[in-house]
């Protein structure tokens, strides 16, 4: 299309000008037919002689004036007719033109301002949209998991944040405890689940650390002793 639009730049004015007129009539019908109905909607006292038409209405068609189609492939002449009018007429391809040409200038106009400051063409601009839109949604992703785990973890533990640093234990009563919520199964199996990930993500910790013993002493050494 762009080929075929670099290569015809002239374009027929007067047939334009008909193809703008048409379209201006039609825009205008369906205008006022839009707010005739949005009238009768609002008022329906004022307007009670006139029912608008529901989706489902169809026109009437009169017993009269017609006459019997004998053709035989009706539907692909029907077709036929929409091909010619979209893509043969000169009106109809002028308008591509037009179309092509505005697309290619906006293309290639530099009005879209990023973050720092410099502006950019439309593809530069949806890429770096496309970036940003996937960070925040990396981003929000990781927030709410955080917020979740967290909320996990400190639920149980409400019931104990009115205690102080020097709290001391009922010395009458140390069978029951006052923190009931910390002793439901869910918590103590959660807690247990956390405690042993704990334990098992330390081994392999402690396993590499065991592999630098032998240079603990140099590590440790001092530099003006061992100078002296």
């Amino acid at each position: 299309m762009v080929r075929i639009h670099k290569q015809a730049r002239e374009v027929d004015e007067d047939h334009l000008k008909n193809l703008k007129n048409e379209t201006e009539l039609l825009y205008g019908k369906m205008e006022g037919k839009l707010k005739m109905i949005f009238m009768i909607e609002k008022y329906p006292e004022m307007y009670n002689f006139i029912r608008p038409p529901s989706k489902e209405y169809e026109p009437p068609v009169p017993e009269y004036g017609r006459l019997q189609c004998v053709m035989e492939d009706f539907l692909g002449r029907v077709k036929y007719n929409q091909w010619y009018s979209l893509y043969v007429l000169t009106e109809s391809v002028s308008c591509i033109h037009l179309v092509v040409e505005e697309c290619l200038k906006v293309e290639s106009m530099l009005f879209f301002t990023t973050n720092y400051g410099r502006n950019v063409g439309l593809p530069e601009f949806d890429a770096a949209q496309q970036h940003c839109t996937q960070m925040y949604a990396l981003r929000y992703c990781i927030e709410q998991s955080m917020s979740m785990f967290v909320n996990l973890c400190e639920t149980p533990c409400l019931c104990t944040y009115w205690c102080e640093d020097d709290y001391e234990w009922d010395s009458e009563d140390l069978i029951n405890s006052p923190f009931r919520c910390l002793l439901e199964l869910n918590v103590v199996e959660y807690r247990e689940r956390l405690l042993k990930a704990y334990r098992k993500a330390i081994i392999p910790l402690k396993a590499y650390m065991r592999q630098y013993e032998g240079y603990r002493d140099i590590f440790m050494l001092s530099i003006e002793e061992y100078v002296e």
